[in-house]
């Protein structure tokens, strides 16, 4: 057993050790505090030399695809030139702090208008890019980028001659005799056509049962944000027809059969206008009330639109369609926009049901 006074000497040793690694701790605690602050308050004095023309060099190495236009009817005139990067502003530097031991990074956000356009055209998407600064060799560098929903705004009014083919099928929506009678008229157009829109005047001429005869249809074109220009037939003047000449009746459209090549995810291909008498085989099918049609996967072209669709809405007497719900038919009916849900952009007024 050691004297007393030995483990008294053991004793203060001890203490005096921990007393000093404990300053020693606080110490290094103290300078390494100091230290991040001091290089901290340091970068802050290069924090500020984010340049809107350095931002605008790495928004540019992002290599944004080109927005697809291709759901927007009768808008032309080729690629969109672009990204140009408008409104750019830059946010306020929002200093790193002591987080769990670790400092944080000091960043900012930065907020612009990506901007595609042609001579028809502008498509300019929201970007919020956020910017994390490296150090005072490498400065800011982008971190992660955002883009918001695209708005496509017309930059000259619509080529009223796009309209030309599809101003018989718009007629034969609003009245199917005489659209069906003036098939294969000739068309002769007039037009008062802003960006915003306005009012086109069609005239179709055509011998009928022997007799020259004339068809005026007097059409309003809107622009929608996300269909493009949409026509509607608003008025006709015309002399009665009897019925449907035998000559315009026509055969509904088929959609062809397309190989794994050619289709890609389609299975079949149709390519038809507003209005045209269609004939499209599936299950017919009712979501929230609204009558649809479940088809193989079908590519559609109509109006400079194209799709790939599996479903189409069907309009219709509904005590004939309720019978045959879950049921495989054949709708043979005339096809148009419907407006109705974003997935099912078009629909089928039905003529026969079998």
């Amino acid at each position: 057993m050691p004297p007393r006074r030995s483990r008294g000497c053991l004793r203060d040793a001890a203490i005096v050790i921990c007393v000093i690694a404990a300053l020693l701790l606080v110490v290094g605690a103290a300078a390494y505090f100091a230290f991040v602050v001091a290089d901290h308050t340091l970068q802050q004095e290069d924090l500020a030399n984010l340049t809107e023309t350095e931002v605008r060099n790495d928004l540019r190495d992002l290599q944004l695809f080109e927005p697809d236009l291709s759901a927007y009817a009768y808008v032309s005139g080729g690629s969109l030139d672009g990204p140009r990067f408008d409104a750019v502003n830059i946010g306020s530097i929002r200093y790193g702090n002591m987080k769990d031991g670790q400092m944080t990074a000091t960043t900012r956000t930065v907020t612009c208008e990506a901007l595609w356009q042609n001579s028809y055209v502008s498509a300019m998407r929201p970007l919020t890019a956020e910017f994390e600064f490296v150090n005072a060799a490498e400065g800011w560098k982008l971190s992660i980028y955002t883009l918001g929903t695209m708005k496509v705004t017309p930059l000259r009014p619509l080529n009223v001659y796009d309209l030309e083919e599809d101003v018989v099928p718009l007629l034969r929506l609003y009245d199917a005799t005489l659209g069906d009678a003036y098939v294969d008229a000739h068309v002769a157009l007039s037009s008062d056509l802003t960006v915003e829109g306005g009012t086109v005047k069609a005239v179709l001429s055509k011998t009928i049962d022997g007799k020259p005869m004339e068809c005026t249809v007097d059409l309003t074109v809107t622009w929608s944000d996300e269909h493009g220009w949409v026509p509607e037939v608003t008025s006709v003047s015309a002399e009665p027809v009897e019925g449907t000449p035998p000559s315009a009746e026509g055969e509904a459209l088929v959609p062809e059969p397309l190989t794994e090549e050619e289709g890609g995810a389609a299975e079949q291909r149709l390519v038809c206008h507003p209005g045209d008498l269609v004939s499209l085989s599936g299950t017919l099918v009712q979501r929230d009330g609204i009558f649809m049609l479940e088809t193989a996967p079908t590519e559609v072209t109509m109006a400079g639109r194209s799709w790939v669709l599996d479903r189409f809405v069907v309009t219709g007497p509904s005590s004939q369609l309720t019978e045959r719900l879950r049921k495989s038919v054949v709708v043979n009916g005339y096809v148009t926009a419907a407006y109705v849900l974003p997935e099912t952009p078009l629909s089928l007024a039905v003529k026969t049901l079998g």
